[in-house]
């Protein structure tokens, strides 16, 4: 990744969504599917960029994301 290409969260425009981010994970939090405790429904994230600058962020799950979230979550990794 070249680091003349990332774009710092200040930086971020409603207008555009073509970006690249090197964010660090510093909260992550798993909220489950109601009625089913064994399924999630979604990852929220709150994320920092290198000058300090957070953002909330959410990872909805579908089918073709699944595996990468069991992967996820079977190592608990803080980072992705």
């Amino acid at each position: 990744m070249e680091l003349e290409n990332i774009t710092m969260l200040n930086n971020l425009n409603p207008l555009t969504n073509n970006y690249t981010l090197k964010l660090k994970i510093i909260c992550l939090w798993w909220k489950m599917m109601h009625g089913r405790p064994t399924e999630t429904f979604r990852v929220d994230m709150i994320c920092m960029d290198e000058e300090g600058q957070k953002i909330q962020t959410l990872f909805s799950f579908t089918v073709n994301c699944m595996l990468c979230y069991q992967e996820l979550r079977r190592e608990k990794v803080s980072k992705i």
